[in-house]
């Protein structure tokens, strides 16, 4: 008995540590089935413990395999989570990418809507500005029309110019384009109440020549019929105020070109009984 319980106290022992049975095992110091030895126990131990160490044995088997199973499953969620983790780095890199591109995609885009609109608000301002500059030059024009309207109601109340009359620069003209002789045309203006023409300045001739016709000859009231070489205005009988005459001009060819007239802006003498248009005068200031 005393021989059992020794190996009864092994078995508890080995349940702490089978690492330790399993040695007694290996050296001997139990006994074995196949090769009993009565010296050592007898055949009622033996098989009582032999099913104990076998099942200890089985149960560290498992515990060992059940060990690897576990770093095994361990050891693959750690690479599926390193995985997954890698995967959520490259989709947030990706997604950081597109969101880096959005942005610049919509700097660019607003970047664009800022110049269009800094360039339709440009052209409108220019725009507003030529609108209003027009109707200024406009609203002036109409108010230089009006003042002149109102100084040409003036200047005929008070000078009693004919209404056929048509105000050219500060003056009164009437253009008559029906050819006659120098001195038919002198008398027909003043049937007009007015003198046939004589200029003061060059715009004043400027603003009549703008009134002919090209090519045509018009008679004006200048003459040196009286003093050669010496030109006067008939309607003032003093010294004509311009003379702006064409190239050779005067000639006084045949002592017999003695009245002036205008073609093209330019004056030339010219026989005096040769038929041409002619300009009448309302005043005889000039």
């Amino acid at each position: 008995m005393f021989k059992c319980g020794t190996y009864i106290f092994l078995v508890v022992w080995s349940l702490r540590n089978v690492s330790l049975a399993e040695e007694s095992l290996r050296f001997g110091y139990v006994c074995l089935l196949d090769e009993p030895n009565p010296n050592h126990c007898d055949s009622f131990c033996l098989n009582t413990l032999l099913p104990l160490l076998s099942q200890i044995a089985q149960g560290q088997e498992q515990e060992n395999s059940l060990k690897t199973e576990t770093k095994e499953s361990l050891d693959l969620m750690k690479s599926q989570q390193t995985k997954i983790e890698d995967q959520l780095r490259s989709h947030m890199e990706s997604q950081l990418k597109v969101q880096a591109k959005l942005e610049a995609d919509l700097l660019e885009l607003q970047t664009k809507l800022d110049g269009k609109l800094q360039t339709v608000q440009t052209a409108m301002e220019n725009r507003l500005q030529a609108m209003q500059t027009n109707l200024e030059g406009q609203l002036q024009a109409i108010m230089a029309k009006m003042n002149e309207s109102i100084v040409d109601v003036a200047d005929r109340d008070l000078n009693k110019v004919p209404s056929d009359f048509k105000r050219i620069g500060s003056r009164y003209f009437r253009v008559i384009e029906k050819a006659q002789d120098w001195t038919t045309a002198g008398k027909t203006c003043q049937t007009m109440k007015g003198y046939l023409a004589s200029i003061q300045n060059e715009d004043e001739l400027t603003a009549i020549s703008a009134n002919l016709k090209n090519f045509a000859c018009y008679w004006l009231g200048i003459n040196d019929r009286y003093n050669e070489g010496h030109y006067v205005s008939v309607a003032s009988n003093r010294k004509a105020e311009i003379l702006k005459w064409k190239e050779g001009e005067p000639n006084d060819k045949s002592h017999e070109e003695n009245c002036v007239l205008l073609i093209d802006g330019k004056m030339a003498d010219y026989h005096c009984n040769a038929s041409c248009s002619f300009i009448c005068q309302a005043d005889n200031k000039i």
